[in-house]
């Protein structure tokens, strides 16, 4: 687990009362948790008290890349509720422990783990477990992730890729994109179809 600086924890300790952590999940909309028993306003944001469990970084000298996961309280639905409507993998987690006074007002705070959400392994109705991994985890990803292919490969209406939001349906194709005035988040290689069969150099074109 991560340690504070003997320094910096004495610091914090002369005018602090306890420690708790503040969580930021950066989704669409971001949310914001504490693990105290009172919401705590800090940096302009709520950090709404929820009920969860911290394990510790996992750190490593090897190729195994920097690690930790939590479990939150999940009996109000909005967080499992949020992960079914988006994408939230590869989404950025903060975990910060700060230090209040007696009126939960943040004095001092340092960065825990910051960090991807990987997975949410055996979530339901009564708890979210997120396990967070160090951004390094993207040495992992085989290249190149795309083909070259004419049609698109985004998913249909999809808001960080596609982006249509109308009712119009898709085959795809750049045409059909055309149609739907959504040419701008094409994300295929229109032109290979018609590269198929010529023959291509670089440099002068032969004599």
């Amino acid at each position: 687990m991560r340690s504070i600086p003997t320094a910096l924890s004495v610091e914090l300790l002369k005018d602090a009362n306890f420690l708790c952590h503040l969580i930021e999940l950066n989704f669409s909309t971001p949310l914001y948790f504490t693990d105290l028993d009172v919401d705590v306003y800090h940096n302009g944001h709520q950090y709404m008290a929820r009920g969860m469990e911290l394990a510790n970084v996992s750190t490593s000298m090897s190729m195994e890349v920097d690690n930790t996961s939590f479990v939150i309280d999940n009996v109000s639905r909005d967080i499992s509720t949020t992960i079914l409507n988006e994408e939230v993998r590869g989404k950025r987690c903060t975990i910060r422990l700060a230090a209040l006074t007696d009126h939960a007002s943040v004095i001092g705070e340092m960065v825990k783990f910051a960090g991807i959400i990987d997975s949410f392994p055996n979530m339901d109705e009564k708890k979210v477990p997120l396990e967070i991994y160090s951004p390094f985890v993207f040495w992992k990803r085989k290249t190149p992730r795309r083909i070259h292919q004419a049609t698109c490969p985004w998913i249909f209406k999809d808001s960080e890729t596609c982006r249509y939001a109308g009712t119009s349906a898709c085959d795809l194709s750049w045409d059909n994109c055309a149609t739907l005035n959504n040419t701008i988040n094409f994300g295929g290689f229109r032109w290979i179809l018609s590269l198929q069969n010529k023959q291509i150099w670089w440099g002068r074109a032969p004599k």
